[in-house]
């Protein structure tokens, strides 16, 4: 039987990304974003954990949204513990799309929408 997907997205994940921000935002609060997202995580599947991380990251950073977001888009870039060529590596990023996801929406600005003369 395959390992669950859940499984490879344990609490170093939010560990790893407290990290990530910490490293570009000094003033992220590393240790209470952690003790937050844990709350109930092992309970969780694995797009519910990227929820439980992204509510919490609306918590943690600046409540201007593209401050909170060039923060996060400044910390993908940093190094972290997590094995790369896990099946799942990508979804170490998941909390980061979806904040933008849930949050996002008020920011969106469509070049599809074009005035007409």
């Amino acid at each position: 039987m395959a390992e669950p997907l859940t499984n490879q997205h344990g609490a170093d994940v939010p560990r790893a990304i407290a990290a990530m921000i910490g490293a570009v935002y000094p003033a992220f609060d590393g240790p209470g974003f952690v003790r937050d997202v844990l709350n109930g995580y092992e309970a969780l599947g694995l797009m519910p954990r990227g929820k439980q991380m992204a509510q919490a990251l609306r918590h943690h950073l600046p409540g201007d949204y593209p401050k909170a977001v060039a923060i996060l888009l400044d910390s993908l870039d940093q190094p972290h513990e997590r094995d790369k060529r896990q099946s799942l590596a990508s979804f170490l990023y998941l909390p980061h799309t979806m904040f933008v996801a849930e949050y996002g929406l008020a920011h969106l600005r469509c070049p599809c929408r074009r005035s007409t003369p």
